[in-house]
């Protein structure tokens, strides 16, 4: 794949649960389905590096209001 300029992706998900509302406040560990979040976004973020294109990701834990 041939690549012009410099373009760079950023990959963002917002993790909403119950867990990820409260992570900091109580000081919980990952849940469960936090964790396949990052999963996922690290498998996708990887499929696109093997293209030739520069990836970001976050995994954003906040309430959804």
């Amino acid at each position: 794949m041939k690549v012009f300029g410099e373009s760079r992706t950023r990959l963002v998900h917002v993790a909403d649960g119950w867990v990820a509302r409260n992570y900091e406040q109580l000081k919980l560990t990952e849940s469960d389905e936090m964790k396949e979040d990052r999963i996922y976004l690290e498998e996708t973020a990887a499929k696109l590096r093997a293209q030739c294109l520069t990836v970001s990701m976050h995994l954003v834990l906040s309430d959804p209001q």
